[in-house]
């Protein structure tokens, strides 16, 4: 009964007192009972709280209702200080999937946060979009950090196993049409082979150390 006399923005911030499950479950019930053009721009305001609780919640409830069009806004809660933050927008990103997160994914890539790097790749392998591969390729090779080469390293091979048929032949393929494109110098000689052999060797030498 006491939901009847809040306002919409009453009961989105007293979601930062509740646990995270009754955070999801109290969302999702506010997906049901208002629309995308009074809920969006609330949730939007709410990127901005100081409480992790609302922010998470204000992401989460993104993921359900601003489609693409919040991929922007998502994308610069990545570079917050705090680990939750960010898995929460990597999860919504995966949700919403579509063209315009895969290109933030994929920008996410060159990012100097490693984590961000890392998450980054684990979604893009969830995409499976091939026009992910050669930025996972240039990652699995460059990259500086382990962690960050495995995820590009599974998400490559995930990325072709979803396609199906022979791993070299698919992934030449995909290759083919970036090996005469500027900027893509390092593909003209590559092998497809040899990033299938890397993508192992990556994998098997990380989980080694850990």
């Amino acid at each position: 009964m006491e939901e009847m006399f809040l306002s919409l923005d009453e009961r989105i911030d007293r979601l930062a007192k509740m646990t995270y499950s009754d955070i999801y479950r109290e969302m999702d019930r506010l997906v049901e009972e208002y629309s995308k053009k009074e809920l969006y721009p609330k949730l939007i305001v709410r990127l901005s709280a100081l409480s992790t609780k609302l922010r998470r919640a204000a992401i989460y409830g993104l993921a359900r209702v601003g489609g693409e069009d919040a991929a922007i806004h998502l994308m610069q809660q990545l570079q917050s200080s705090k680990k939750g933050i960010r898995q929460e927008v990597l999860r919504a990103l995966g949700e919403i999937g579509g063209e315009k997160v895969e290109q933030v994914l994929i920008q996410v890539m060159s990012y100097k946060d490693w984590f961000a790097r890392e998450t980054a790749g684990k979604a893009l392998a969830e995409l499976g979009s091939p026009k992910a591969l050669p930025t996972l390729i240039n990652t699995l090779f460059n990259d500086r950090s382990n962690k960050v080469r495995k995820a590009a390293a599974i998400a490559i091979k995930k990325i072709l196993e979803k396609y199906g048929g022979e791993p070299v032949q698919k992934l030449n393929d995909f290759l083919e049409p970036y090996r005469d494109k500027p900027g893509y110098r390092s593909f003209k000689m590559l092998e497809a082979s040899l990033v299938l052999e890397t993508c192992d060797n990556v994998i098997e030498n990380v989980e080694l150390s850990t």
